[in-house]
């Protein structure tokens, strides 16, 4: 069963070494204001899509590993449905603006992926009975839901891509969640 976890970790990381080079391979697009999903765009956009892939993957392996040490819950339901999310935001690329039905697919998976991922934490902080993954699984899916709401304001207004601080935003509510995969792998991993 250690293997199942230490997958999950390795994907995590994975994803997390893909957006630090692809960052420094695109050096035209910023941190700040730019969606972590035009870096999957255009030359080396392949290799976020590789991490995409990856951090989907891990959430699955996650949430399957968490599953067979307790009882299946609506936790590891939800978290496994927020890494096939994952894996639609990889498949569709982002449209800006949105022109086709794949580009509408890929806004619906990751605000798919952006609520499914606290509310599994949510569920899934119930079986915890480590004081640490608990406050830190609490900790990371309020974040996650203030994020969350944040980032729903900018797309009801309509300026997602027009902010100078919307990237940063949702890298840094994508960088706990990924986190936060990670660590409890690795946890449970190394138990």
């Amino acid at each position: 069963m250690q293997i199942i976890f230490l997958l999950a970790f390795i994907n995590s990381a994975v994803f997390l070494a893909s957006i630090f080079l692809v960052h420094k391979l695109k050096p035209d697009l910023k941190f700040l204001p730019n969606a972590l999903s035009k870096f999957a765009l255009g030359k080396h956009g392949w290799i976020l899509t590789i991490g995409l892939f990856a951090i989907g993957s891990a959430q699955i392996l996650l949430a399957i590993g968490l599953a067979q040490i307790s009882n299946l819950t609506l936790g590891h339901i939800l978290l496994i449905c927020a890494g096939i999310a994952t894996y639609f935001i990889a498949l569709y690329k982002m449209e800006y603006p949105r022109k086709t039905y794949r580009g509408r697919l890929h806004t619906i998976s990751a605000g798919l992926q952006f609520t499914l991922f606290p509310l599994a934490l949510l569920f899934l902080n119930l079986n915890f009975k480590d004081g640490g993954i608990y406050n830190y699984t609490a900790f990371t899916y309020t974040a996650n839901f203030i994020f969350l709401f944040i980032i729903f304001i900018f797309f009801l207004r309509g300026n997602t891509h027009e902010s100078r601080y919307f990237g940063a935003i949702q890298k840094t509510n994508i960088f706990l969640m990924s986190l936060w995969v990670g660590a409890i792998a690795l946890v449970y991993a190394l138990s």
